[in-house]
């Protein structure tokens, strides 16, 4: 357990349980490569989008893959899932039913660059 690290996450009306846990490799990964799905580590990419949007406690809109959609606060996530805080509740969502994430600007559903 020495080589795991916590990512404690800004608190806000999470439970004081909800951490991201990401894995320590023996061998630092250059920024631009992804191990992805057969290694530990997901990509640099994706970890500075989740930072980015969970810094900026930023409203974001979550895209399914059936069309549905959820409005909410990214207050966590790891190599699988994001934990999404919507109406009052924790959403545990696993990435493989997300079709896309952006900032969700209000009534026009406008996506805007970060």
């Amino acid at each position: 357990m020495s080589r795991d690290r916590w990512v404690e996450v800004p608190q806000t009306q999470r439970t004081g349980k909800a951490r991201v846990h990401k894995q320590m490799s023996n061998q630092p990964t250059p920024p631009h490569v992804s191990t992805g799905t057969g290694g530990n580590r997901t990509s640099y990419v994706q970890d500075a989008f989740y930072q980015h949007l969970m810094a900026d406690r930023s409203l974001v809109e979550v895209v399914f893959l059936d069309g549905q959609s959820t409005i909410g606060v990214i207050d966590g996530f790891d190599t699988y899932a994001i934990l999404l805080l919507s109406n009052g509740e924790e959403i545990l969502v696993f990435k493989s039913a997300v079709r896309y994430i952006h900032l969700y600007l209000g009534d026009g559903n406008a996506e805007q660059n970060v």
